[in-house]
């Protein structure tokens, strides 16, 4: 980020990027670590990211009721819930 926000003082990254648009651009940045202490203290789930029909189907339980099933767990990873 730094190299980006040194371009954006020379004449033609102002150009592409207006000063009050850096500012937008650059606050998350500098925030990151508020994001990244608040992301840590939520609880943290198992995630399915390729989850798609054809690695779902359903079956009936030993009582009767219906269960998804989830198979392919290879993009298996943790994510906030």
């Amino acid at each position: 980020m730094e190299p980006l926000r040194d371009a954006v003082g020379l004449p033609w990254g102002r150009r592409w990027l207006p000063e009050e648009d850096g500012d937008q651009l650059f606050r998350p940045w500098a925030e990151r670590d508020l994001y990244r202490n608040a992301l840590d203290g939520l609880p943290q789930a198992l995630c399915h990211p390729d989850l798609f029909g054809c690695n779902l189907f359903s079956r009936k339980t030993a009582d009767g009721r219906v269960q998804t099933e989830v198979i392919n767990f290879a993009f298996t990873g943790r994510v906030l819930p």
